[in-house]
């Protein structure tokens, strides 16, 4: 756990730097928060896990469209989440919108 710790403060830091360097809207910025939510999860700290997959998502498709890989992937990471907290809806939700988009993505549809 504890290199969960070191790996949590050494992710704020790195998105403090990201976000004042670079802008809040970056990828970079979005990769390093869906790093830190997994950091999160893992340390059993889900409440703060979810806004990070959140905004994640909402830079991605910002920054890189409705229609990117990046976007089907958060879209994944957020069913699973939900499935693990046990809200199955949401998690079907999320993981159909996946699956669209790349059966969009890949068989342009």
């Amino acid at each position: 756990m504890k290199e969960y710790g070191n790996a949590q403060q050494a992710l704020e830091d790195a998105l403090r730097i990201r976000k004042h360097s670079l802008h809040a809207n970056h990828v970079a910025v979005a990769d390093t928060l869906h790093l830190l939510g997994l950091v999160l999860v893992n340390l059993g700290d889900r409440q703060n896990a979810f806004p990070c997959f959140k905004e994640t998502l909402r830079i991605r498709k910002h920054v890189l469209g409705s229609n990117n890989e990046l976007v089907a992937d958060s879209l994944n990471t957020l069913g699973v989440f939900f499935k693990e907290i046990n809200e199955y809806g949401k998690a079907v939700e999320y993981i159909l919108s996946e699956l669209k988009l790349r059966n969009r993505t890949y068989f342009h549809y």
